[in-house]
This record gives C-alpha cells, sequence and structure tokens, in this order.
C-alpha cells in the first residue's frame, strides 16, 4: 500500500513516530499510532464520568459568592499589599 503525505511536517513526525517504534514502513507506524489511539478512547470513560468527583467536592462546597474578587484573595496569600 503506497501512502501519499503532502504536507513535510506530518511526513516528518511520521518519519520520527516510525523510528521511535522501531516500525519498518511508515505505513505500519500510521496503522500502530491509530489502533492505540482508538483503543485508548474506547478503554477511557466519558467525561461526565470522569468528572463525577469533581462535580460532587464543588457541589459538596455550595453555592459559589457572585461577587468573589480573587485579585485582593491571591494578593494577601502571596503576602502582598
Amino acid at each position: 500500500m503506497v501512502v501519499r503525505i503532502e504536507d513535510a511536517e506530518i511526513e516528518a513526525l511520521a518519519e520520527r513516530f516510525r523510528a521511535h517504534v522501531g516500525a519498518a514502513t511508515i505505513v505500519e507506524a500510521i496503522g500502530l499510532a491509530l489502533r492505540t489511539a482508538l483503543r485508548g478512547g474506547e478503554q477511557r470513560p466519558p467525561l461526565a464520568q470522569r468528572l463525577r468527583r469533581a462535580i460532587a467536592l464543588a457541589d459538596a462546597m455550595g453555592p459559589s459568592d457572585p461577587t468573589f474578587d480573587a485579585k485582593p484573595f491571591m494578593d494577601d496569600m502571596w503576602g502582598e499589599p
């Protein structure tokens, strides 16, 4: 199979990846990269599920103060006037 890459930067990246993984050809390297990327996406839980704990912690803190100004708070934390 012939793969034409008409972008010099992408071709250089593909060649670097091929060398890095020890693939015999760029096609083999691209196949490995695509299989790995797809497998990783399939095994990763959905974003909503990954954020559940953070959302629960934020909810437990109660409602936010819309008048809160972070600048004076941060200045005070850093000991700045």
